[in-house]
């Protein structure tokens, strides 16, 4: 089957994840990146007005590029990750030109204000089928429109989450107790401030621009992703993940990755983390009860291991990597069910 697929490619991305899976798969794969453009990182410069223009030049273009790939490439599915910057008018055009099934993976909130746009939701019917990771987000895409809604949870990459052994000396320099690998969200300093003294490691970009003073500035290790984000969970005692409000009772990439890669998670309560992981890590619900988790769990490395390889096996157990998530589009596809 032939793949025209437009996402991030950068290497621990959803985009570049799927990228690979396809092609494990056999399939032919032409990939659209998004972020493969200098106006791309124009679009958080610090100047509105170039950010504005910056991002509508990008738009203008990018919608050009994907209808001009799809002319060419005459794929059999059009897999769009997210879709901020596409037109529904470009999504027509594809489908028009080329005859190929649309289909959207959308790994954020499509109705969080943050991160939607009018083009976003006016999109939504032009898909054959529109994959979310949340099922609480099933009603409200079939109130936008959605043709049909289904429910794609996230995974992970075998040549990226996967546990690893470290030399001494690797490990020392990588070593934190707790460790949190994401960015510097407001809604997460309270859990944060209530464990930094227990040899907190940050891992992600911005943690340096918190203010003078702030217990968690001096916390920051760095970015791990993509190929830096194993070493980083296998050489700590706990991983912390934290889901955002907008992700409801849902998950995060991070439910399917610290698993993988061997480390013991500890996260936030949710319905569908508890549904996936179940006694395969431990949770949370208050910033308190945050801070005596951690106590307790780093007191009993025995019951850490225990938790720790029970998510892994839940994890790696089952249809859980990209390659499983791009059989299930492609299989919808095959069955002309996207119709």
């Amino acid at each position: 089957m032939k793949v025209l697929l437009i996402g991030v490619r950068r290497p621990g991305q959803v985009g570049w994840h799927c990228e690979q899976g396809l092609r494990e798969l056999g399939h032919e794969v032409e990939a659209l990146d998004i972020a493969g453009y200098f106006l791309f990182a124009q679009r958080d410069s610090p100047n509105s007005f170039v950010s504005a223009a910056a991002a509508a030049l990008h738009k203008d273009w990018l919608n050009r590029m994907a209808l001009r790939r799809a002319r060419a490439f005459r794929p059999d599915i059009a897999l769009v990750i997210k879709g901020h910057e596409l037109r529904p008018a470009t999504l027509a055009a594809i489908r028009s030109a080329t005859g190929a099934r649309l289909a959207n993976w959308n790994t954020d909130n499509p109705f969080n204000p943050l991160n939607t746009s009018r083009d976003l939701i006016d999109s939504i019917p032009q898909y054959d089928c529109y994959f979310i990771w949340g099922r609480y987000l099933l009603p409200e895409l079939k109130r936008a429109g959605a043709r049909r809604a289904e429910y794609l949870p996230f995974a992970y990459d075998p040549a990226l989450h996967r546990p690893v052994t470290l030399p001494p000396e690797q490990r020392a320099a990588l070593a934190s107790a707790v460790v949190f690998a994401g960015s510097p969200d407001p809604a997460r300093f309270p859990f944060l401030w209530r464990v930094a003294d227990c040899d907190l490691g940050l891992w992600g970009n911005h943690w340096d621009r918190l203010p003078a003073g702030d217990p968690l500035r001096p916390r920051g290790r760095g970015v791990a992703e993509g190929e830096k984000l194993a070493p980083v969970l296998s050489a700590c005692q706990i991983a912390l993940n934290f889901i955002r409000d907008q992700n409801g009772p849902a998950h995060n990439m991070r439910t399917f990755e610290v698993p993988a890669c061997g480390a013991f998670l500890l996260t936030s309560r949710t319905e569908e983390q508890e549904a996936i992981l179940g006694d395969g890590a431990a949770y949370f619900e208050s910033a308190d009860e945050l801070r005596e988790k951690v106590e307790y769990y780093l007191r009993r490395p025995e019951e850490r291991q225990r938790v720790a390889r029970r998510g892994w096996e839940r994890v790696t157990g089952g249809a859980n990597t990209y390659r499983d998530r791009m059989k299930e589009v492609l299989e919808a596809a095959r069955n002309q069910s996207l119709v």
